[in-house]
């Protein structure tokens, strides 16, 4: 990890400013909350949405050249989640910035650490492919594509998993903290 540092800062460097699009994109183009926050009564449904997106970063990342969508991904994201905080502050100030934000926890944020993640796993994963390119590593499955299906696996059943907690309690929590606004 600690090679992949640069890595980290880029990732994180690319959240920050697709949540400030996100932002200035919401305070310019204003929209209705008020289906949204009817919506918070009905299940919040994100699992096929997040396979969709993890499958996409495996593709990506075993077809190395094709690491660079992972970042529009990540991108793309942040600028949901800047979106999402600007139209509540737009509605409902800085209160709705408070609401906004736990919104963004419980239905975005780990999904965007586990994104993060996998952005660093690509680039290690690119980094091994390369000196197997050039002759150093010898046994390309076991050492390279084994681990990276293992981790993927791992976090295909954490995904899942956290997709059934937001399905079945996500929701009654954000209908429950409705009083802030």
């Amino acid at each position: 990890m600690k090679r992949a540092k640069h890595v980290i800062v880029f990732g994180l460097l690319i959240i920050a400013i697709s949540i400030i699009t996100g932002i200035i994109y919401a305070i310019n183009n204003p929209y209705d909350l008020t289906e949204y926050m009817e919506g918070l009564t009905k299940h919040n449904n994100l699992l096929f949405n997040h396979l969709g997106i993890l499958f996409l970063f495996l593709l990506s990342t075993l077809s190395i050249l094709g690491s660079i969508s992972q970042v529009f991904i990540i991108g793309f994201e942040s600028v949901s989640i800047g979106y999402v905080i600007g139209e509540f502050f737009l509605a409902f100030k800085f209160k709705g910035i408070t609401y906004a934000l736990i919104t963004v926890l419980v239905n975005k944020a780990i999904f965007l650490i586990i994104l993060l993640y996998l952005l660093i796993n690509s680039y290690i994963y690119i980094r091994k492919s390369f000196h197997n390119i050039i002759g150093v590593s010898k046994d390309y499955f076991s050492q390279i594509i084994l681990p990276i299906l293992l981790k993927y696996s791992i976090i295909t059943i954490f995904v899942v998993i956290y997709d059934i907690i937001i399905y079945f309690f996500g929701n009654m929590l954000l209908n429950y903290l409705t009083f802030m606004l």
